[in-house]
Protein backbone atom coordinates (compact mmCIF):
# COMPACT_ATOMS: atom_id res chain seq x y z
CA UNK A 1 0.00 0.00 0.00
CA UNK A 2 3.22 2.47 1.00
CA UNK A 3 4.52 1.40 -2.29
CA UNK A 4 1.18 2.44 -4.48
CA UNK A 5 0.73 5.81 -2.01
CA UNK A 6 4.40 6.55 -3.01
CA UNK A 7 4.36 5.92 -6.64
CA UNK A 8 0.93 7.79 -7.20
CA UNK A 9 2.48 10.73 -5.71
CA UNK A 10 5.58 10.67 -7.36
CA UNK A 11 3.07 10.25 -10.75
CA UNK A 12 1.13 13.16 -9.23
CA UNK A 13 4.05 15.65 -8.52
CA UNK A 14 5.65 14.41 -11.69
CA UNK A 15 2.56 15.54 -13.76
CA UNK A 16 1.90 18.21 -11.59
CA UNK A 17 5.93 19.65 -12.61
CA UNK A 18 5.08 18.67 -16.01
CA UNK A 19 1.75 20.85 -16.52
CA UNK A 20 3.41 23.63 -14.72
CA UNK A 21 6.32 23.71 -17.00
CA UNK A 22 3.87 23.52 -20.25
CA UNK A 23 1.82 26.31 -18.55
CA UNK A 24 4.69 28.55 -17.98
CA UNK A 25 5.54 29.54 -21.24
CA UNK A 26 1.65 30.41 -21.95
CA UNK A 27 0.34 34.03 -21.52
CA UNK A 28 -2.84 31.90 -20.22
CA UNK A 29 -4.31 33.19 -17.02
CA UNK A 30 -4.22 31.37 -13.94
CA UNK A 31 -7.90 30.20 -13.23
CA UNK A 32 -7.60 28.81 -16.97
CA UNK A 33 -3.72 27.07 -15.90
CA UNK A 34 -5.39 25.67 -12.72
CA UNK A 35 -8.29 24.19 -14.46
CA UNK A 36 -5.47 22.30 -16.74
CA UNK A 37 -3.94 20.92 -14.22
CA UNK A 38 -7.05 19.82 -12.81
CA UNK A 39 -8.00 17.81 -16.24
CA UNK A 40 -4.52 16.47 -16.49
CA UNK A 41 -4.56 15.17 -12.37
CA UNK A 42 -8.16 13.69 -13.30
CA UNK A 43 -6.26 11.91 -16.23
CA UNK A 44 -3.84 10.59 -14.46
CA UNK A 45 -5.71 9.03 -11.31
CA UNK A 46 -8.69 7.63 -13.98
CA UNK A 47 -5.26 5.67 -15.68
CA UNK A 48 -4.34 4.66 -11.99
CA UNK A 49 -7.34 3.52 -11.33
CA UNK A 50 -7.28 1.87 -14.49
CA UNK A 51 -4.30 0.26 -13.69
CA UNK A 52 -5.51 -0.99 -10.24
CA UNK A 53 -8.50 -2.53 -12.05
CA UNK A 54 -6.53 -4.59 -14.29
CA UNK A 55 -4.01 -5.92 -11.63
CA UNK A 56 -7.01 -6.90 -9.04
CA UNK A 57 -8.45 -8.79 -11.94
CA UNK A 58 -5.06 -10.74 -12.44
CA UNK A 59 -5.25 -10.98 -8.82
CA UNK A 60 -9.07 -12.57 -8.36
CA UNK A 61 -7.69 -15.13 -11.66
CA UNK A 62 -5.46 -16.27 -9.67
CA UNK A 63 -6.78 -17.03 -6.59
CA UNK A 64 -9.64 -18.64 -8.42
CA UNK A 65 -6.67 -20.88 -10.70
CA UNK A 66 -5.49 -21.17 -6.72
CA UNK A 67 -7.99 -22.58 -5.14
CA UNK A 68 -9.24 -25.23 -8.65
CA UNK A 69 -5.83 -26.54 -8.26
CA UNK A 70 -6.23 -27.23 -4.21
CA UNK A 71 -9.23 -29.04 -4.73
CA UNK A 72 -8.13 -31.06 -7.38
CA UNK A 73 -5.63 -32.06 -4.99
CA UNK A 74 -7.78 -33.10 -1.80
CA UNK A 75 -10.12 -35.26 -4.28
CA UNK A 76 -7.40 -36.48 -5.52
CA UNK A 77 -5.56 -37.21 -2.14
CA UNK A 78 -8.65 -38.62 -0.94
CA UNK A 79 -9.61 -41.07 -4.13
CA UNK A 80 -6.00 -42.29 -3.08
CA UNK A 81 -6.86 -42.56 -0.06
CA UNK A 82 -10.02 -44.62 -0.10
CA UNK A 83 -7.77 -46.77 -2.91
CA UNK A 84 -5.06 -47.59 -0.08
CA UNK A 85 -8.01 -48.33 2.14
CA UNK A 86 -10.10 -50.78 -0.15
CA UNK A 87 -6.62 -52.36 -1.02
CA UNK A 88 -6.04 -52.70 2.68
CA UNK A 89 -9.40 -54.06 3.38
CA UNK A 90 -9.51 -56.99 0.57
CA UNK A 91 -6.30 -57.80 1.76
CA UNK A 92 -6.97 -58.31 5.16
CA UNK A 93 -10.16 -60.05 3.88
CA UNK A 94 -8.19 -62.24 2.10
CA UNK A 95 -5.86 -62.78 5.06
CA UNK A 96 -9.49 -63.56 7.40
CA UNK A 97 -10.27 -67.08 7.58
CA UNK A 98 -14.07 -67.74 6.52
CA UNK A 99 -15.63 -68.72 9.70
CA UNK A 100 -17.48 -71.75 8.26
CA UNK A 101 -20.01 -73.84 10.93
CA UNK A 102 -18.72 -77.18 9.27
CA UNK A 103 -15.17 -75.68 10.46
CA UNK A 104 -15.94 -74.87 14.16
CA UNK A 105 -16.14 -77.41 16.68
CA UNK A 106 -19.20 -77.97 17.77
CA UNK A 107 -20.87 -76.99 21.14
CA UNK A 108 -23.95 -77.04 23.24
CA UNK A 109 -24.46 -73.43 22.66
CA UNK A 110 -27.15 -72.72 19.61
CA UNK A 111 -24.46 -69.96 18.32
CA UNK A 112 -22.47 -71.20 15.95
CA UNK A 113 -19.75 -69.04 16.75
CA UNK A 114 -19.57 -70.13 20.65
CA UNK A 115 -15.99 -71.06 20.16
CA UNK A 116 -14.91 -68.43 18.77
CA UNK A 117 -16.27 -66.06 21.27
CA UNK A 118 -14.93 -68.10 23.87
CA UNK A 119 -11.51 -68.04 22.15
CA UNK A 120 -11.55 -64.14 21.95
CA UNK A 121 -13.85 -63.09 25.13
CA UNK A 122 -10.63 -63.67 28.25
CA UNK A 123 -14.06 -63.45 30.62
CA UNK A 124 -17.96 -63.70 30.72
CA UNK A 125 -17.56 -65.44 27.39
CA UNK A 126 -20.80 -67.28 28.75
CA UNK A 127 -22.38 -64.14 28.89
CA UNK A 128 -21.41 -62.59 25.36
CA UNK A 129 -22.21 -65.74 23.50
CA UNK A 130 -26.11 -65.21 24.55
CA UNK A 131 -25.69 -61.47 23.90
CA UNK A 132 -24.64 -62.44 20.19
CA UNK A 133 -27.58 -64.82 19.96
CA UNK A 134 -30.12 -62.39 21.56
CA UNK A 135 -28.92 -59.68 19.43
CA UNK A 136 -28.30 -61.13 15.87
CA UNK A 137 -29.40 -65.17 16.23
CA UNK A 138 -25.70 -64.86 15.68
CA UNK A 139 -25.68 -64.17 11.91
CA UNK A 140 -22.91 -61.68 11.15
CA UNK A 141 -24.61 -60.11 8.99
CA UNK A 142 -27.81 -58.72 10.41
CA UNK A 143 -28.34 -55.50 11.04
CA UNK A 144 -31.42 -53.21 11.97
CA UNK A 145 -32.83 -50.01 10.97
CA UNK A 146 -30.77 -48.41 14.01
CA UNK A 147 -27.29 -49.02 12.77
CA UNK A 148 -26.81 -52.23 14.95
CA UNK A 149 -24.77 -54.44 13.03
CA UNK A 150 -23.43 -57.63 13.52
CA UNK A 151 -23.13 -60.36 15.64
CA UNK A 152 -23.14 -58.05 18.92
CA UNK A 153 -24.94 -55.84 16.78
CA UNK A 154 -22.65 -52.98 17.45
CA UNK A 155 -23.53 -49.30 16.33
CA UNK A 156 -22.60 -47.93 12.66
CA UNK A 157 -20.95 -45.86 12.04
CA UNK A 158 -20.51 -44.62 16.09
CA UNK A 159 -18.00 -47.68 17.18
CA UNK A 160 -16.46 -47.63 13.64
CA UNK A 161 -13.22 -46.47 15.63
CA UNK A 162 -13.28 -49.31 17.44
CA UNK A 163 -13.54 -52.10 14.05
CA UNK A 164 -10.66 -49.97 13.17
CA UNK A 165 -8.80 -49.94 16.05
CA UNK A 166 -8.72 -53.71 16.28
CA UNK A 167 -8.83 -55.01 12.81
CA UNK A 168 -8.05 -52.14 10.60
CA UNK A 169 -11.23 -51.71 8.91
CA UNK A 170 -14.78 -51.51 9.39
CA UNK A 171 -16.22 -54.52 7.66
CA UNK A 172 -18.51 -55.87 10.69
CA UNK A 173 -20.14 -58.82 8.55
CA UNK A 174 -16.24 -60.33 9.54
CA UNK A 175 -17.57 -62.58 12.72
CA UNK A 176 -14.03 -62.54 14.10
CA UNK A 177 -13.40 -58.72 13.92
CA UNK A 178 -17.61 -58.54 15.06
CA UNK A 179 -16.25 -60.63 18.19
CA UNK A 180 -13.11 -58.39 18.61
CA UNK A 181 -14.74 -55.15 18.42
CA UNK A 182 -17.18 -56.22 20.95
CA UNK A 183 -14.74 -57.16 23.09
CA UNK A 184 -12.84 -54.30 23.11
CA UNK A 185 -15.97 -52.40 23.82
CA UNK A 186 -17.07 -54.71 26.56
CA UNK A 187 -13.45 -53.41 28.01
CA UNK A 188 -14.02 -50.21 28.21
CA UNK A 189 -17.87 -49.95 29.25
CA UNK A 190 -18.42 -53.49 30.54
CA UNK A 191 -22.04 -55.10 29.59
CA UNK A 192 -23.90 -51.89 30.14
CA UNK A 193 -24.13 -51.35 26.03
CA UNK A 194 -25.86 -54.57 25.55
CA UNK A 195 -28.57 -53.57 28.65
CA UNK A 196 -32.17 -53.99 27.64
Amino acid sequence: MRILLSSLILLITASIGGITDKHSNTDASPKASRESIVVDDTKVFNQIRAEQRVRFQEYQEAVVLWNTQVEKNRIAAQQAEERRRSETLARQRAATPTTNVAQQPRSSSPCQYADLIRSIWQRDAEWAISIAYRESRCIPTARNASGASGLFQMMMPMHSGIFLAVCGHTDWTVPECNIKAAWSLYQGSGRSPWNL
